[in-house]
């Protein structure tokens, strides 16, 4: 018999009682033959009330309800309960998260996800209303405020000195690697998030040798030309560090020369997927989504006229950063979401136009192939390959760490992706190349890249033409002469040990650009001396690339400001 049967057979006992003792209680008659010194009235009382049925319920209830907590309690209880089942933490960007255990794999589940309710439902069995859903989450950002700040990344991940790549299965499986090897283990310690759509990849084969290595890499450089090999395997393993700048992989080419697969093929190895190949849209929210919910985000058939702010966050995407933006529904709370992820694009041409994100990119020319197979067919083929290639790949990475010090100290690096030229480096030296090969090979490249910039910009189209016009007239000398001997025609040109030495003032560019450009591009050209050094500014970095070191200096005792660039003597001769 349940509690609740057993107060109702109690209530209706002492119904039964109330009832027999009333009537026990009844009045007597007076008898007449007995002999009292006085005449005692009683008077009989007033007829009880009948009870009726809704009565005996209404008391039932009240007997039953004594002993029974009220709604606020029981939900109260349940958020406690919830609260208990979960160990809330705060990452590294304020964000609340829960470690819950799903199999054998420990992930990190932010509690403003929507997978929250669904682990709840699978801890308590309950579903709660949102009220409630919000409620709890109010005692775990509590909980998580009392706790020590927590790391969660998603695919890679840094354990001490070991960088660590999570599989993506059921078992929580992940590789740790540093210079001495790599090893497979279970996840114990760290937060992994797993957003949805995320594939599993494959255990990788242990790979021995550098000759071995470069064997099993190679399904993953199929279809492209040989200067683009050790660039790209560099930079996939660059993408198996979560403290590394991560250049950013475009793959250029025509319609249907194969740039999409050949970027999914890139994207599969590392970031597996389910399903066709996700790609998302360009533009500024979507890619904020994108590399939120994916390690490495896909942009496919990019095309020019970026929106604004796009380029700037491929900057952040690629050296390492985050993005603020304002909480949905709220006008002063923020989300702050890390925005640090190896992008990889495919465009039919280059679609960016700032100097700086051109920087940061691997260009991969796309050449059409010669037959096609079918997408499933080649998709599998890869997939069958892919352990091995993960294992060259897992090689390569515990070699650049091995090296890491030694190809460090034998040369200065001036690009900003300092640590994937160091891994390029040690890949070249591993397989017996001369140390330096990668990094001339890099520069050459950027330096292409900054000609075929400065060949579309209309400004500095004009200005290495102004330049090279007057480094022709430059004559030997040990320095350049006094700020009166030039002043009134704004510059001149010197030759120096082997390069050419121009000095000049932005009124002179400006005055000068005007007469070496085309006559369509004239509106495109800066009209005063303060434009043109905003785009001086702007372009100093391409032309620092293409050869032309640029620095803007006091001149005439500090009164005056002049730009000063230094040219390679056949730069001059070009003319």
């Amino acid at each position: 018999m349940s509690a609740i049967q057993q107060k109702i057979e109690q209530a209706r006992a002492m119904l039964e009682a109330r009832r027999a003792g009333k009537a026990a209680d009844a009045p007597k008659q007076p008898n007449p033959e007995a002999k009292t010194a006085e005449v005692i009235q009683i008077q009989p009382d007033a007829p009880s009330a009948p009870i009726t049925a809704a009565a005996q319920l209404a008391e039932v209830k009240q007997t039953a309800d004594k002993d029974r907590p009220d709604a606020a309690a029981r939900t109260a209880a349940l958020i406690n309960e919830v609260a208990v089942q979960f160990e809330p933490f705060m990452d590294q960007y304020g964000e609340v998260s829960i470690l819950h255990v799903v199999g054998g794999r420990v992930e990190a589940v932010p509690i403003k996800s929507p997978l929250f309710s669904e682990c709840v439902f699978e801890k308590t069995g309950r579903h709660l209303s949102r009220d409630n859903l919000e409620a709890a989450r109010v005692v775990l950002r509590v909980a998580a405020r009392k706790r020590d700040t927590r790391m969660v990344y998603k695919r890679v991940g840094l354990d001490g000195s070991y960088y660590t790549l999570d599989l993506g299965d059921k078992d929580g499986v992940i590789i740790r690697s540093d210079g001495n090897g790599w090893t497979m283990e279970i996840n114990q310690g760290l937060a992994f998030r797993r957003p949805p759509g995320y594939g599993e990849l494959p255990k990788p084969v242990h790979i021995e040798s550098a000759e071995d290595a470069w064997e099993a890499v190679q399904p993953l450089l199929e279809g492209l030309a040989k200067h683009n090999h050790v660039p790209l395997i560099a930079a996939m393993v660059e993408a198996m560090k979560c403290d590394s700048p991560y250049p950013i992989i475009v793959f250029i080419g025509s319609e249907g020369s194969g740039k999409s697969s050949k970027a999914a093929r890139v994207k599969q190895t590392l970031d597996s997927f389910n399903g066709p190949p996700p790609s998302a849209n360009f533009e500024l929210r979507d890619m904020v989504a994108a590399v939120n919910n994916t390690f490495m985000p896909l942009f496919d058939n990019v095309q020019a006229g970026l929106g604004k702010g796009v380029q700037d966050l491929l900057c952040r995407m690629s050296v390492g950063g985050a993005h603020t933006t304002r909480e949905l529904n709220t006008t002063a709370d923020t989300a702050t979401i890390n925005v640090h992820a190896p992008v990889v694009v495919t465009a039919i041409a280059n679609p960016f136009n700032q100097p700086d994100v051109q920087d940061r990119c691997l260009f991969i020319p796309v050449q059409k192939p010669k037959s096609y197979q079918p997408g499933a067919v080649v998709h599998e083929a890869y997939q069958a390959a892919l352990p091995r290639v993960l294992g060259g790949l897992l090689y390569f990475l515990v070699a650049s760490i091995r090296r890491r010090q030694e190809v460090a100290a034998q040369r200065q690096y001036k690009h900003r992706l300092v640590e994937w030229l160091m891994t390029g480096e040690a890949i070249m030296q591993e397989l017996g190349r001369q140390p330096g090969e990668f990094v001339a090979m890099i520069d050459a490249r950027r330096q292409r890249a900054a000609e075929d910039y400065i060949e579309g910009d209309a400004f500095a189209h004009a200005l290495v033409k102004t330049l090279r016009a007057w480094g022709a007239t430059a004559k030997p000398a040990d320095k350049m002469p006094g700020w009166r001997s030039w002043s009134k025609q704004g510059w001149c040109a010197v030759e120096s040990r082997g390069r050419v030495l121009v000095v000049a003032t932005a009124q002179a560019i400006c005055a000068e650009a005007k007469k070496h450009c085309e006559y369509s591009d004239l509106l495109k050209l800066p009209a005063t001396a303060r434009a043109t050094t905003g785009a001086l500014q702007r372009v100093q970095g391409v032309l620092g690339r293409a050869g032309i070191e640029s620095e803007l200096k006091p001149v005439n005792g500090d009164k005056s400001q002049g730009w000063f660039f230094c040219l390679p003597r056949t730069f001059a001769d070009e003319t």
